[in-house]
């Protein structure tokens, strides 16, 4: 589990065995974080984040995300998501724990 500096905690995978208090980095694959529709919502490992730029790329939408105190966070979004995603808005995203990768 890891810590962010707003209090809020993410399960990942610990790839190099960091211990409790190392400083770590988070990775993850663009098209594994998944943005939530609100209908249904896993109960663990979501981020609420201010959408600052959609691109699109042809075949997906790049989302650019913002997050108090962290790096800006890319997501990888099929077009075929439903829905009307423009800059300035609040999204909530799902980072799936199998898929979050945790170095020291």
């Amino acid at each position: 589990t890891v810590q962010l500096g707003d209090g809020l905690r993410l399960r990942g995978v610990n790839v190099n065995q960091a211990s409790v208090g190392d400083a770590v980095q988070c990775s993850i694959r663009p098209e594994r974080i998944h943005v939530l529709d609100g209908s249904t919502a896993p109960a663990e490992n979501i981020l609420s984040v201010g959408l600052s730029d959609v691109i699109y790329f042809g075949d997906h939408l790049r989302l650019r995300c913002e997050l108090p105190q962290q790096p800006e966070l890319c997501v990888k979004q099929p077009l075929q998501h439903h829905g009307v995603l423009n800059a300035g808005q609040r999204l909530n995203l799902h980072i799936p724990a199998e898929h979050l990768r945790v170095y020291r």
